[in-house]
């Protein structure tokens, strides 16, 4: 009995090994599996039969499938097998397709209306469908007769193309708009090529017309050169020749007339310095240097999403990341906050942030404007330069609708950014050295000189650090040269409000509110007013120079100056109290703010924080009336070889036309005669006390030469002026420096000094005696 119960246990244990490879029972995600991967192989059949079965394939079964497509799906039957095949993959990967389930249902989608273009490109307008057709099969067929049971053939066809072209951005996440800027940078390059090449052509047959007229037979009698040729001399002798202007694009404005330039008879001897042409040409693009193509080195963007995560959830703050925007210096990560979560207090963990990202700043922008979100801006390991060609190629830049558009940078999420002068309409620009102050004004200049030509816009520059603004000495743009000279300074804003008046007084004879109404009233571009930008690159030089009177002038311009074209753009890069002024920033809303070094800084130039949390070389906050809140921006970097081609570019076509009164205004420097009235009869009375008293006060004055304290007080100003008398040490008496006045400054009197009042009898008596 043992030997037969040992036997059948032998039996059970042989019959186990042999299915254990074979589970009896699956669990519910292994019998999931195994149905996917039968799908799969159905999918992968049929779609291989599909193929297969589209060629005239020998046989039944050939023949047979052949029929259904065509009677189907007709010559879709080729799209038909792909998506089967395409299904197959997705099932043996569902991690990686189901979690985009909706694409089966939009490429089917591409699919049917594919199959109802077919059909209705050889369906007859006016009689029914034939259901054998070839083209759309049954499928096209009935999708087809739905439409047009609501609407007609041309609108049947053109909801089926607007499906199509919407189902492919949502699968391939691609923009409209960044398809048509595409698009119209393709057209851009397209029409450059065309004008390069006629432009070298016309070279060709302008080089050929020189030629034969250059040879001329023996014994011919000299002629005038031709009006080709002497261009061509006259831009040989006023600047280099290693640019050709012939391949540039024309801008249709006349040059003014020069003074004594008109038919005026032969004239030997022109003037080289006013050579202005009569059509100005608009610098090309190939004046820059090519964008690089270097990625952005953010690091993993994932990772730091889940280290602000649960760094957040560390303190009791649940927040999730819901949109990671990677810009070319930062890359800015989207907190939603969960419900019952203050902002303040995501805020108060600024600094936390930064130390579990191991970054040296982290800002915060609570909230992101227009969205419930909370962005935490944090800097890419290393950060990409934005050239100023990247803006300026592309189409938000040449069909700007802006007046005046200026290529700022571009924003957190890499998109580009401009702004329009005309808008702000007045700038300050402040940071500290190397942030990237200058080289900001440089990229202004540069986007105003490849929009306008000289007779269009006009510049007045003052550099008191004399080598920023002097390499644009030369271009035809200039209404003097580069002022460096403090009295220069100011004469050139004195200029300013005199020609802002002069402009109003135009505007209400021709009854035009402002420059743009009056230039379209004028048929002729000659009579046309040009706009003016004055750019200060150091604003505390100029406030040191003469402070109210810079204040009160540059307030008085950034008030009424708007409408009559002129604008202001002021740099410093000492942001304090005492050169941008309450006046001043009351006067001008727009602001760009570079690196700082504190947080008060920040406060005076943009009237909040932020400015001190900037990573430098070109990391700025950019705010504006027309916006609620800072944008961060990295702006246009501009070098040096690249302003050195612009400006020899501009120089080529013709030198500037200044005009002197700009800087021959007359101005109240201090310490200058003109500032007040050196002249008072009490001087040599007053210097007489001062030295029998060896001090001098305006309250001394007051007792002994019985005067008011307004006027003592100014008759120690002038002596101070004179070299009387020393500086003001706070309370303290001044110091008597000289014992006699100036001979320049003695006052020579026809009468004696008044006598005192007859109301104090006493006095008067004592005087008589």
């Amino acid at each position: 009995m043992t030997k037969k119960k040992t036997k059948k246990q032998a039996k059970t244990t042989k019959r186990r090994s042999f299915l254990s490879s074979l589970p009896r029972h699956r669990t519910q995600k292994e019998q999931h599996r195994l149905m996917r991967e039968i799908a799969s192989v159905f999918c992968f059949t049929f779609g291989l039969m599909c193929l297969v079965g589209m060629y005239k394939t020998p046989g039944e079964a050939g023949y047979s499938i052949r029929q259904f497509l065509l009677g189907t799906v007709g010559q879709g039957g080729w799209f038909a097998s792909i998506i089967s095949i395409y299904v197959g993959f997705a099932l043996l990967f569902p991690a990686k397709f189901w979690q985009r389930t909706n694409r089966i249902f939009w490429t089917i989608l591409i699919g049917v209306c594919l199959l109802g273009l077919m059909e209705l490109s050889v369906a007859d307008q006016h009689s029914s469908f034939v259901i054998e057709s070839t083209f759309g099969g049954r499928i096209g067929f009935y999708f087809d007769k739905l439409l047009l049971l609501f609407f007609g053939t041309f609108l049947s066809a053109v909801i089926q193309i607007a499906l199509i072209v919407t189902a492919v951005l949502i699968l391939t996440d691609v923009s409209l708009t960044r398809i048509v800027n595409y698009l119209g940078e393709i057209g851009y390059r397209l029409r450059d090529e065309i004008s390069n090449f006629r432009s070298s052509t016309r070279d060709v047959r302008l080089q050929r017309e020189e030629r034969e007229l250059d040879y001329e037979p023996e014994g011919t009698d000299q002629e005038a050169p031709s009006f080709a040729s002497r261009t061509i001399e006259t831009d040989e002798s006023a600047a280099p020749k290693d640019i050709d202007l012939s391949d540039y694009r024309e801008v249709g404005f006349t040059a003014r007339p020069i003074h004594g330039e008109e038919d005026s008879g032969e004239q030997d001897d022109p003037a080289p310095h006013k050579h202005r042409p009569s059509v100005w040409f608009l610098p090309p693009l190939d004046l820059l240097d090519q964008p690089a193509k270097a990625q952005v080195a953010q690091g993993d963007p994932e990772k730091r999403a889940r280290i602000i995560e649960n760094t957040l959830m560390s303190f009791g703050v649940e927040t999730r990341v819901v949109e990671i925007n990677v810009g070319p210096t930062i890359t800015q990560y989207a907190l939603e906050p969960a419900v019952g979560v203050k902002v303040a207090k995501i805020t108060s963990l600024q600094n936390d942030l930064a130390l579990a990202l191991a970054t040296p700043h982290v800002r915060l922008e609570a909230p992101i404007p227009g969205k419930p979100l909370v962005g935490v801006e944090v800097p890419n390991y290393t950060a990409a330069t934005v050239t100023l060609r990247a803006l300026l190629q592309t189409p938000q830049f040449q069909m700007s609708r802006y007046l005046m558009p200026l290529a700022l940078g571009k924003n957190v999420s890499g998109e580009v950014y401009f702004a329009d002068l005309m808008k702000m309409p007045h700038l300050l620009v402040a940071g500290s050295t190397g942030s990237g102050k200058s080289v900001c004004i440089n990229s202004i200049i540069s986007s105003i000189l490849y929009k306008y030509n000289p007779d269009q816009v006009k510049f007045i520059m003052v550099d008191p650090k004399v080598v920023e603004l002097s390499r644009y000495n030369g271009i035809p743009h200039l209404l003097t040269k580069v002022i460096t000279q403090p009295g220069n300074m100011i004469s050139s804003l004195k200029w300013a409000i005199n020609e802002m008046e002069r402009r109003y007084q135009i505007f209400a004879h021709a009854g035009a509110r402002n420059l743009e109404l009056y230039n379209e009233k004028q048929d002729d571009p000659v009579t046309r007013l040009p706009y003016i930008v004055i750019i200060v690159d150091e604003l505390a030089d100029l406030i040191l120079a003469s402070p109210v009177e810079v204040e009160e002038t540059i307030c008085r311009l950034a008030q009424k100056s708007r409408a009559t074209g002129i604008h202001l753009v002021l740099a410093t890069q000492r942001p304090s109290v005492d050169v941008v002024t309450g006046l001043i920033k009351a006067n001008i809303p727009t602001r760009i703010c570079f690196a700082v070094a504190s947080q008060t800084d920040s406060r005076v130039v943009m009237d909040a924080a932020g400015g001190e949390k900037l990573l430098g070389r070109g990391d700025m906050l950019y705010h504006a009336p027309d916006i609620a809140k800072m944008i961060r921006l990295q702006g246009v970097y501009v070098s040096d070889q690249e302003v050195e081609r612009l400006v020899q570019f501009w120089t080529k076509q013709g030198t500037p036309d200044y005009i002197e009164e700009v800087v021959t205004q007359p101005i109240d420097m201090p310490g200058s005669s003109n500032s007040m009235d050196m002249e008072d009869e009490l001087l040599p009375d007053a210097l007489a006390e001062l030295l029998k008293e060896g001090r001098g006060s305006a309250s001394l004055l007051q007792r002994r030469l019985r005067i008011g304290y307004a006027r003592a007080a100014r008759i120690i100003d002038i002596l101070e002026q004179m070299g009387v008398l020393g500086p003001a040490d706070g309370s303290k008496p001044r110091e008597v420096l000289r014992s006699s006045l100036p001979s320049s400054h003695t006052p020579h009197r026809s009468a004696p000094a008044p006598l005192p009042t007859r109301e104090d009898e006493s006095l008067f008596d004592e005087y008589q005696n």
